[in-house]
């Protein structure tokens, strides 16, 4: 996931540091579309 959107959430205190985010996405392979979850922390 792109950085900026880490930048566009701490400031604005919806993530702190240290928290730990989960991302549903789509993701595209090859001509397939698969479904993705990622665990991270901020």
């Amino acid at each position: 996931m792109p950085e900026k959107v880490w930048e566009n959430r701490v400031p604005r205190g919806r993530l702190k540091s240290g928290a730990t985010v989960v991302i549903i996405c789509s993701i595209l392979i090859g001509e397939q579309i698969m479904d993705a979850v990622q665990m991270r922390v901020v």
